[in-house]
């Protein structure tokens, strides 16, 4: 076989190993005071402190959540930022920003980044 046909035949190979980005994706669904997303992570929320099952806490405070691993969220109008470079446009309950597998509640919405 020549070089083309093993470089084609590898890529193919290497190809059906990765996942595709979109399946990165979580999805959140809330019932209650609690939020169930589909990467494990279920969310309780009392008063302004949110707990997850996975023992990290989150203070909503004004228009910031703090979480007990140092991460920062700020909602500005439509707009979240966290200290770790991820945005999202937030338009009624739809969000637009990046996905990943790192999820937050901000105000009474999850926020899902890498």
């Amino acid at each position: 076989m020549n070089r083309t046909v093993l470089l084609v035949l590898a890529l193919l190979l290497l190809a059906a190993f990765i996942s595709p980005v979109h399946a990165q994706n979580v999805t959140c669904n809330q019932a209650g005071s609690q939020v169930f997303c589909s990467n494990g992570q279920t969310f309780f929320r009392s008063g302004s402190v949110t707990l997850d099952n996975q023992g990290h806490v989150w203070n909503n405070i004004g228009n910031q959540t703090i979480g007990s691993q140092g991460d920062l969220y700020t909602r500005n109008k439509n707009q979240v930022f966290d200290n770790r470079g991820n945005s999202w446009d937030v338009i009624g309950n739809q969000q637009t920003g990046p996905s990943g597998t790192k999820c937050a509640p901000v105000g009474n919405q999850v926020f899902c980044g890498k």
